[in-house]
């Protein structure tokens, strides 16, 4: 069953990573939106839940262009931001979302092979070959367990690329008005269970901290306003990432060059109310992921657009 199961999953991510093609909202741009947006939001999936362009228009008259999700992480990123300022234009500012396991992490292929629209030759089937250092037993018995990973990326590649199908043309609404989900972490998820493993922090560089260092330097040369925000963690997650202070040192260790950053922070309890489960969306113990709720996004935004308007000229 494992074998089966495995393979027919292999088969069936490779045929969907080779099948991707460029963006062609990118390709296609009005003068319109060439001259429309003076912000650009980068970062993953809980950017994309926490930060939203409606407040920043709303509190501060910023016209925000938000490309975050799953699996859009440093290289991404990088990527992106020069994709974008050729299409569009420079940007004013720039939001970072910043995430406790960046520096550990890679793009997803998908999205890579959406910006550089390489396809097939781009992609690779899963790799089933062990790792010499921390094999865990159970590696050697299951193919499912081994490339636990990377099929958790695909499934939610596939989930992203259906929730994206029937978005509406960005000629159509220039500012969206989402503001996150309505959803709370349920009971099971908030207590505490008999066993649950602390999350170390993976420091920089990791497979893609170059990219950070690209990106900040061209942001610089590009006299671009940067805001890395560092996104509060439901208080169960919080535990979990129990090395919070070696990743805001080494983070501010990183940009301290950089006069064009700064570093905005509302992971800690004096600055959010990080045990209200209203205002996450799921976060328990052991995970090192949680997302805003529309009701904490709100709390957040709020905040966010009141910290930036004593930082910018308007």
């Amino acid at each position: 069953f494992d074998r089966i199961a495995f393979y027919s999953i292999r088969e069936i991510s490779y045929d969907f990573y080779k099948s991707l093609r460029p963006n062609t909202v990118y390709s296609n741009i009005s003068k319109k939106q060439k001259e429309y947006y003076n912000t650009l939001i980068l970062g993953s999936s809980r950017t994309k839940q926490g930060i939203h362009p409606w407040y920043l228009k709303e509190y501060l008259g910023l016209k925000s262009f938000k490309n975050a999700g799953a699996g859009r992480y440093l290289k991404y990123n990088y990527l992106f931001y020069n994709i974008y300022k050729k299409k569009y234009k420079t940007p004013k500012y720039l939001l970072y979302g910043f995430d406790y396991f960046i520096f550990g992490r890679k793009s997803s292929i998908r999205r890579l092979n959406v910006l550089h629209g390489k396809g097939k030759r781009r992609t690779k089937k899963m790799n089933t070959n062990l790792k010499k250092t921390k094999i865990n037993p159970i590696s050697y018995i299951s193919l499912l367990y081994r490339k636990k990973k990377e099929i958790d990326t695909f499934i939610i590649d596939i989930i992203d690329s259906i929730s994206n199908s029937n978005k509406k043309n960005i000629e159509k609404e220039l500012i969206s008005d989402f503001k996150g989900q309505k959803k709370t972490i349920s009971l099971d998820d908030q207590r505490e269970p008999a066993n649950w493993k602390k999350a170390k922090y993976p420091k920089y560089p990791g497979p893609e901290g170059k990219y950070f260092d690209m990106l900040l330097n061209t942001l610089k040369k590009d006299k671009v306003k940067v805001f890395i925000v560092i996104l509060p963690d439901y208080i169960n997650v919080y535990k979990t990432n129990y090395e919070q202070n070696l990743f805001k040192n080494q983070l501010k260790e990183l940009c301290k060059k950089f006069t064009n950053v700064t570093i905005l922070n509302y992971n800690s309890i004096d600055k959010f109310d990080l045990s209200n489960p209203k205002l996450f969306r799921d976060g328990k113990y052991g995970s090192r992921n949680s997302h805003l709720s529309y009701y904490g996004a709100k709390i957040l935004n709020e905040k966010l657009c009141e910290d930036i308007s004593k930082l910018i000229v308007k």
